[in-house]
Order: C-alpha cells, then structure tokens, then sequence
C-alpha cells in the first residue's frame, strides 16, 4: 500500500507540473459550459509554468487561446481580447476546433499589438537564465506590446519561477521573482540519460532594440516677439500658430533621435523678413526644418530641439513627452525664437501627435 501511495503521489505531482494537462482540462470544461472548473484548471496551467518544462510556443498558444474562450465565456471582453491577441500573435496557425464561433470570430478579430516595452526584473538574477514566451533572452529584455509568459531558471537548468505578464507600449514592467541572484553556475554533475524535450533556440531577445519611428504631430504654438507693419502687411507681436509635422528617425534603447519637417499657420496675419533684394517677404505660412535628441523612461521622454525656420529664424527648445497610451502621444516644447535684428522671441507648443510606426 505504501508503495502504491509513493506511485500515486509521483504521478500526481508530474500531472501538477505539466500545463498542457491542466489546459486540456480547461478546455473539457469551456466544452461542457462550466466557466468556474476552466478557470481553476487555467490557475492550475499558470502554475504549472513554474515547475515544469520551458514553454513552447505552440503549447502557450493553446493555453492563451483556452484563456481567452473562458474570459469571453465569463463577460470579459477585454481579457479575452487580450488573450487571443497574444494566442495568434505565438502561433497564427494553432486553433482548437472544439471553440465556439464566437471565439473563433474574437481570435480572427485580434491583431498583433503595435509597439513595445520591457522587462525589468527585480532583484538582479546573475546567471539564471529567462525565457519569454519560450525563446531564451539575453541582455535587455524588450518584448511586443501585449500579454506574456515569463519564466526564470535556476541558473543550473530547471524552471524556478514564472509569471503572467502584459506590457503596454513604451513602458516598462518590473517582474519581482523574489529569486536571489546566481553569481556562478556549480559544478555540473552527470544525470543518467533519459529523454528530454530538445531546448528553445537561444536567442539574444525578442528584437534588436533598434526601431524606426514615424510620427506626425499637430498641436497649437504661441510666440513673443516684435510687430512689424509693411504697407498693408502686419506681423503681430503675439503669434498664435497651428503646426503640423511629420517626424522620422530612431529609438534605440532610451535613446530617440528625430528629424523634425512640417509647416505652421500664423492665424491673425503673415510674417514678414527681408528678402535679399531688399524688399519684403511676406507669407502666412512658416517652413520649419530640424533635428532633436531625447532620452527615454517608461512613459516618459525629454530632450532638446534645433531647427531652422522660414522666414528668417532659428529655433532652439526644450521637450518633454508623454506616452498616456497606445500610439498616441503628447509634447511640449519650450524655448526661444532667434531672428536677425529682431528681439529674441520666447515660444510654447504644445504637440498631440501618433506614431505611424
């Protein structure tokens, strides 16, 4: 009997540890239309996450595909949608075909999720390694926007912790494993050879940490400077404009470089510069052309501006930005306007822009 017990204990504990398992069973239950077991057998899946096998893709997908049914099942669309974003974003090609149609039609529905953020993980693990979504990752861990499984070695092989993570764009998620770093791998000592499932290719992270931005931005600007008259033609001292701007260049890591093109509309008049002939050159409109340097944190960047702009002034400023959510962003900026024989112009704009990409 004592034998028998040793047996049953043995197998049980390998079923408590196998994910696939629990997720089969979560999936009899959306069958049977009993939300509640699915969405213990799904608690028992995340929890098999941290003593079992590192995950694979296909394997997660069913997981998050299951999850999803049992949040639409239980009224929350957001979850759900959530869920089967990231089930098709892991592996377009996986479906269960025992799902309900409506399940099918929110899956189909989900795109991937635009943008980025990353994982920060608290404290310092050393050497244990940490896969995300069953690819291994080195060095800064930057993922997709969008639901993920974290998983954190033992530094010597073996699963010791795993987690449920969603990552918004442009921000950082911190993942507190409660694990104590390993300085230093121990002497490794020969197991007796058995059959194992072949490791997940070794990759350095999820992407090179280097994007291409496009941004276009619009907003409201207002200077100080001097009035000038021409005949009939008048350039206030207060100038109300309404910019427009299309901004290209890169992010990697905190660092964003941008070069700036666009054009503003002065509401109440036109400007006025001298031309080279002498005479006076006057439009509505101002060409602005320029290059800036910011560095990000989370939701949050700062930096500075320089450009030139036409008629006859060069622009220096100071930014700082807010990502308040998906693509769309917020920007002031602040600084002076320089303009020959003319008194120094202070300038505030405030920009509202998305990023394309």
């Amino acid at each position: 009997m004592v034998l028998w017990a040793m047996i049953l204990d043995a197998a049980s504990a390998a079923d408590s540890c196998d994910p696939d398992a629990h997720v089969q069973d979560a999936l009899a239950a959306v069958i049977s239309g009993d939300h509640d077991r699915g969405a213990a057998a799904l608690e028992e899946a995340r929890k098999a996450f941290s003593c079992g096998d590192v995950a694979d893709r296909q394997g997660l997908a069913r997981f998050w595909l299951v999850d999803g049914a049992v949040s639409l099942a239980g009224g929350d669309a957001i979850s759900a949608k959530d869920a089967l974003g990231a089930a098709r974003t892991l592996a377009p090609d996986v479906w269960l075909p025992d799902l309900s149609d409506d399940v099918r039609t929110a899956w189909s529905a989900s795109d991937p999720s635009e943008g980025r953020g990353a994982l920060v993980f608290e404290p310092a693990l050393g050497v244990r390694e940490v896969w995300v979504d069953g690819a291994q990752v080195v060095g800064l861990a930057e993922v997709t926007a969008g639901a993920h499984l974290v998983q954190v070695g033992t530094g010597t092989g073996g699963v010791a912790f795993a987690d449920l993570v969603f990552v918004s764009p442009s921000l950082s998620v911190r993942v507190n494993t409660g694990l104590q770093p390993v300085s230093a791998p121990p002497a490794q000592v020969a197991e007796p050879s058995r059959d194992r499932r072949d490791p997940p290719p070794l990759v350095t992270s999820e992407d090179d940490g280097f994007d291409v931005i496009v941004q276009l931005v619009t907003g409201a600007g207002v200077s100080f400077g001097d009035a000038l008259t021409a005949g009939e033609l008048e350039e206030p001292a207060v100038k109300v404009t309404v910019p427009l701007e299309l901004a290209a260049g890169v992010r990697a890591g905190s660092l964003m470089a941008r070069v700036h093109a666009g054009s503003a509309w002065l509401t109440q008049g036109d400007y006025l510069a001298e031309s080279g002939a002498g005479g006076i050159v006057n439009s509505a409109f101002r060409a602005d052309v320029g290059a800036s340097l910011a560095f990000t944190s989370g939701s949050l960047h700062g930096g500075v501006l320089g450009g030139v702009q036409w008629p006859g002034r060069i622009a220096t400023r100071a930014l700082v930005g807010l990502v308040p959510a998906g693509p769309a962003f917020l920007e002031l900026r602040g600084g002076v306007n320089v303009a020959t024989e003319r008194s120094v112009e202070p300038a505030v704009e405030l920009f509202v822009g998305v990023e394309l990409r």
